[in-house]
């Protein structure tokens, strides 16, 4: 039986841990931990949705939101924006 992601996750966050706790060679340990989580076996199982909410500016700029999007994307991800959300419905109260 294949392991489960996060086993192989919190496997990998252990050993670079451990890693930096002996000053042992880091890159060669994270190399080892990249190539363990690209084995884990991928389904064919739906997209993850994330919908992204929250204030205007940190939503819709790249550099507040440091760029959140592309990496739920780059993780095989999904984000949708609130599709009711309007400009013209932003009231400000003194």
């Amino acid at each position: 039986m294949p392991a489960k992601p996060i086993g192989v996750v919190a496997e990998v966050t252990d050993a670079v841990a451990r890693a930096l706790e002996k000053n042992d060679d880091l890159p060669v340990v994270i190399r080892e931990g990249i190539g363990k989580i690209a084995a884990i076996p991928r389904g064919r199982t739906a997209q993850a949705l994330v919908g992204i909410v929250g204030e205007i500016y940190v939503r819709n700029n790249v550099y507040a939101n440091e760029d959140v999007i592309s990496a739920i994307e780059m993780f095989g991800g999904g984000s949708v924006d609130d599709p009711n959300y309007r400009l013209d419905s932003l009231h400000v109260v003194n």
